[in-house]
């Protein structure tokens, strides 16, 4: 079992309403996480999850919603596949994400990526921690065979995330 570690830094908003009361939620599978609300359009929030992960042809779906009176609204969305995360701490990915408005579904409805950018900017850092008791020889070989499951994945028959015309779910 690995273990996904996601650090949720800081957001930019573009808007112009200084009330705007954000929060992030973290989806894996059917595991929900979701950081405090911060106020304003710079919001920092320097919170920490952890995710058991069982299987790495998985995503990690981020989206970032403004809260609202009566109802929230989403403000933009992010997915990345586990197999393209950084596997140890020392090479963590950490940056700015552009999020997008529409997520990008294959034809089974499984969610293979986001299209439609916004303005709105998240920064995370993040990395997969592979189980302790492999030799680095073992995780190497687990490296090479994630990556080449992710190949056979993206010629299998999914749609391009280039094409946001077909089977999209979104949100406004």
């Amino acid at each position: 079992m690995s273990l996904l570690c996601v650090l949720v830094k800081k957001a930019r908003i573009v808007g112009n309403d200084e009330n705007c009361n954000s929060y992030v939620v973290l989806k894996i599978d059917n595991v929900k996480s979701t950081t405090s609300v911060v106020k304003g359009l710079n919001p920092g929030w320097e919170q920490e999850f952890y995710f058991d992960v069982n299987d790495m042809v998985l995503g990690l779906q981020v989206e970032l919603w403004d809260r609202g009176k009566f109802w929230d609204k989403l403000l933009g969305l992010y997915y990345v596949k586990l197999n393209e995360i950084a596997t140890s701490s020392q090479n963590a990915d950490e940056r700015w994400i552009v999020l997008d408005g529409e997520l990008v579904l294959s034809k089974n409805g499984q969610i293979t990526g986001t299209c439609n950018p916004t303005e709105h900017r998240l920064l995370l850092r993040f990395f997969v921690e592979l189980p302790a008791d492999l030799t680095e020889e073992e995780s190497k070989d687990l490296q090479q065979k994630l990556e080449y499951l992710n190949e056979i994945l993206d010629k299998e028959d999914f749609i391009s995330v280039r094409d946001c015309t077909m089977n999209l779910f979104y949100f406004s």
